[in-house]
């Protein structure tokens, strides 16, 4: 695995899609193997430049487009495992917009697996009153998508539960324009 480690650090851009393919050994049935996979994630994210907040809507997209057969229990798990790592509140409210620009490019219907999945991990994330704002602010990104996929939708609906348990003062009013966008038919 270090030597994996080593390879991977010095030739980042050549391989972002095969960081793909490695996480999704997080679903692995051997321990070891979920284990591994964990370290690598884990040295990769110590060493700094963002490597995982860079590959991230990438690795949405991947995993949405080209394992549509995966469980949704597995893509929910590895895109947490993920998320975990992305700390910082400006990289949050840039995942924010990356993710709700994705909700917006992508108008087939035959993405309704990638909107799903974004919005699922639009719902994981800590929303500070900045990053809600954000998303606030990107809702012409991802109404339509509400509206031709409930599963989207049920996403943002379980934001808007999550913000309610926390929600200062200032937030919300932001909190009552939220639940007036979302659940208006």
């Amino acid at each position: 695995m270090l030597v994996i480690t080593h390879l991977v650090l010095n030739d980042m851009i050549k391989l972002k899609g095969e960081i793909v393919d490695i996480c999704m050994l997080l679903e692995d049935s051997d321990e070891r193997i979920r284990d591994q996979v964990s370290l690598f994630l884990n040295e990769l994210h110590s060493k700094g430049q963002n490597h995982i907040y860079n590959l991230f809507p990438n690795a949405i997209t991947r995993l949405s487009q080209e394992f549509p057969h995966m469980a949704q229990d597995e893509f929910e798990n590895i895109s947490k495992h993920l998320l975990s790592y992305i700390d910082k509140e400006k990289q949050m409210g840039a995942i924010v917009e990356k993710l709700c620009q994705k909700l917006k490019h992508n108008v087939s219907e035959n993405n309704k697996i990638e909107w799903r999945n974004t919005a699922f991990c639009l719902s994981q994330i800590k929303y500070s009153e900045k990053t809600f704002g954000k998303l606030l602010e990107c809702y012409e990104f991802w109404k339509e998508r509400m509206i031709d996929c409930p599963e989207v939708k049920e996403c943002f609906n379980l934001i808007l539960q999550n913000c309610k348990r926390f929600s200062t003062k200032e937030m919300r009013e932001k909190l009552e324009d939220f639940d007036q966008k979302v659940n208006s038919d």
